[in-house]
């Protein structure tokens, strides 16, 4: 009997899954950095170098701008390949979590410099005490 008979391939449509992000497309807007519009309409700058160089030898063809410049949705819309290799790529799922990180360091930094400016009224209570935390174990 055959490995395919034995066990057969699931048919699963991975774009209808509702918990997976669905992308739209994705642009190289730099060595490392991808505009990706997520399907909700959405669109995202995501800075990949850090995942990058975690990735060692496996992910290293990537420091290559033609290589990173074939970067492509892949067929069901759940992460982004480049080149014809699915084996490199990155998942939606990562991709987004990737930027919500990105996003909350930026808003962190943002906060902490309408602190520095005496600006106090424009950062939230609970994250102004949290940056005076951090600050004073800092000091």
């Amino acid at each position: 009997m055959a490995r395919q008979d034995r066990f057969p391939r699931a048919n699963v449509d991975l774009a209808a899954m509702p918990d997976i992000p669905k992308l739209a497309s994705v642009a190289v807007a730099a060595p490392r950095v991808i505009d990706v519009t997520w399907g909700d309409g959405r669109v995202d700058r995501i800075d990949l170098g850090d995942w990058i160089a975690a990735g060692g030898v496996v992910l290293a063809p990537l420091v290559d701008p033609a290589v990173f410049a074939t970067a492509r949705v892949d067929a069901h819309r759940s992460g982004i390949a480049w080149g014809d290799d699915d084996d490199l790529a990155i998942d939606a799922h990562h991709l987004l979590r990737i930027a919500e990180d990105a996003a909350d360091v930026a808003a962190y930094d943002a906060a902490k410099r309408r602190l520095a400016r005496g600006e106090d009224e424009l950062v939230p209570a609970d994250v102004a005490n949290e940056i005076r935390d951090r600050d004073d174990a800092d000091a």
